[in-house]
């Protein structure tokens, strides 16, 4: 017997994640911000990694990186090309994630491949 597969395109999880987003938008972003202390859960080590000896200033910051990620995880987005679609066209997320405009795809993905270790961490921390 064969499992049929079910594909699911970046538009339906776009228009499904926007519709959720919309629906009640300040509710969501008003839990996040209730319900999550970022202050907590991102190890101080994780800003000294973060932040040490780079050189110049950072373009975005660590918690902004977090907030996103956060949200990825929670809207279950599995590619950072649908994170950076959601967060383009919600200005209210990205005002949460602290964007005033976004990293590009190699910038989300040079920062989760350089703190993977940091990153597991601090999602430990959260469930806990």
């Amino acid at each position: 017997m064969r499992k049929k597969v079910v594909q699911i395109s970046l538009f339906d999880t776009y228009t499904d994640v926007l519709n959720k987003a919309e629906d009640n938008k300040s509710e969501f972003i008003r839990l996040l911000e209730e319900h999550i202390d970022f202050e907590t859960i991102i190890p101080y080590r994780f800003y000294t990694a973060f932040y040490y000896a780079m050189g110049r200033k950072r373009v975005y910051s660590l918690e902004s990186f977090v907030r996103a990620l956060i949200i990825q995880r929670l809207l279950g987005l599995e590619h950072i090309s649908q994170l950076r679609t959601v967060l383009s066209v919600s200005k209210e997320l990205r005002d949460f994630c602290g964007f005033t405009s976004l990293p590009d795809a190699p910038q989300f993905t040079r920062f989760k491949q350089d703190f993977v270790d940091y990153i597991e961490l601090m999602f430990n921390n959260l469930v806990d």
